[in-house]
C-alpha cells in the first residue's frame, strides 16, 4: 500500500505546530535580518551620497538589472564608492550596477575593476558564505565594459588570476573584443 502524500497546504501546517521548527525559523529570520541590518549600514554612505544627487534609492542594488540605465550621471559617484572598502556584497552591488554598456571605454572605471578583480580572492578561497559573489560581479562588470583595446589585460587577468567562477566571463570579453576589433577594422 501506499502511504497518502501531503499537500503543500498541509505540510506547511505541519510546519506552523512544531515546536522545533518554529523556533529555527525565528532564529533564521532573526540572523537574516542582523545581516540585513549591517549590509544596509555598510552601504549607507554610498545610498546617502547617491539620494543627495537625486537617486532614491534604498540600496545600490535597486541599480542592478533596471530596465533603463537611468543613472548615468550617477556613475561618477559609483566609481568614487566602488574604491572604498565596503563589505563583498556592497561592491558586487556596486560591480553589477556598473556592468553595462554604455560604460565601455571608461578607463577610470575599468581600471578599478582590474585592480579590484586582482585584490579579490576567488570564492574557494573565502570561508564566509556571506562573502563570496564579489568577483563575479567584478568580473561582469570587465566584461561588460571591454573594448578592444582591453584584450592585452583580460589574457593577462585570466592568465595571471585563474578562477572557475569567473574565467567564463573574461573569455567572452575576449571573444567580444576580437570580433569587435575584426568589425572595426574592416570599416576603417
Amino acid at each position: 500500500m501506499f502511504k497518502k502524500r501531503m499537500t503543500a497546504k498541509e505540510f506547511l501546517e505541519q510546519l506552523e505546530k512544531d515546536p522545533e521548527y518554529q523556533k529555527r525559523d525565528k532564529t533564521h529570520r532573526e540572523e537574516r535580518k542582523k545581516i540585513e541590518n549591517f549590509l544596509t549600514e555598510n552601504e549607507s554612505p554610498a545610498v546617502n551620497d547617491l539620494r543627495n544627487i537625486g537617486f532614491p534609492i534604498e540600496s545600490v542594488w535597486d541599480f542592478v538589472n533596471s530596465k533603463e540605465n537611468y543613472y548615468l550621471d550617477a556613475v561618477p559617484l559609483l566609481i568614487k564608492h566602488l574604491k572604498k572598502p565596503y563589505h563583498p556584497k556592497v561592491i558586487d552591488g556596486i560591480a553589477r550596477s556598473l556592468a553595462i554598456p554604455e560604460l565601455e571605454g571608461n578607463s577610470d572605471l575599468w581600471d578599478t575593476l582590474e585592480e579590484l578583480y586582482k585584490k579579490t580572492p576567488p570564492d574557494t578561497e573565502i570561508s564566509i558564505p556571506l562573502d563570496r559573489g564579489s568577483r563575479q560581479g567584478i568580473a561582469l562588470a570587465l566584461k561588460n565594459t571591454s573594448d578592444p583595446t582591453k584584450i592585452p589585460r583580460l589574457k593577462s587577468l585570466l592568465k595571471s588570476y585563474p578562477d572557475q567562477d569567473c574565467d567564463s566571463f573574461l573569455k567572452e570579453a575576449i571573444k567580444y573584443c576580437i570580433a569587435l576589433k575584426k568589425i572595426r577594422d574592416k570599416y576603417k
